[in-house]
C-alpha cells in the first residue's frame, strides 16, 4: 500500500471518528503530513494510556489469593456442617470453587488478550 493510499485510509478513518484505527495506520507512514496528524489527533482525541501489564498481574494474583481464602473456607464451613448433620456441605464447596475460578479464568484471558 502506497504512502498516498495509506493516508487516504486514515483519512476515511478520522472522518468516521475511528481515531485508533487512523493512528495506527499513520504511525507507519514516514511522512512529515502523517506526523502532523498524529499531533492533530492527540489534540482532538488524547489517547488514553493502558493499563500495564503488571497492575493485571497484581490484580490477577490478588483475586486468586482471596479466591483460594474463600475456597478454604467453604471448605471448613463445608466440613463443619456435614458433621453436624446441615445440608450446606456441598452448597458451600460449590460456591467456594466457583468463587476461586471465575476471577481467576477473567483475569487471566484478559493478560492472555494483551501479550
Amino acid at each position: 500500500m502506497s504512502t498516498r493510499d495509506q493516508m487516504e485510509a486514515a483519512r476515511a478513518y478520522i472522518k468516521a471518528k475511528d481515531y485508533r484505527s487512523a493512528r495506527r495506520i499513520l504511525r507507519q507512514v514516514d511522512h512529515p503530513k502523517a506526523q502532523a496528524w498524529l499531533r492533530q489527533l492527540d489534540q482532538r482525541d488524547p489517547q488514553r494510556k493502558p493499563v500495564p501489564r503488571r497492575v493485571w498481574q497484581a490484580i490477577s494474583l490478588l483475586s486468586a489469593g482471596i479466591g483460594v481464602f474463600a475456597l478454604v473456607v467453604m471448605v471448613l464451613i463445608g466440613l463443619a456442617t456435614a458433621k453436624s448433620g446441615g445440608g450446606y456441605g456441598e452448597l458451600a464447596l460449590w460456591v467456594g470453587l466457583v468463587v476461586i475460578l471465575l476471577p481467576v479464568s477473567y483475569f487471566t484471558n484478559r493478560l492472555g488478550r494483551q501479550a
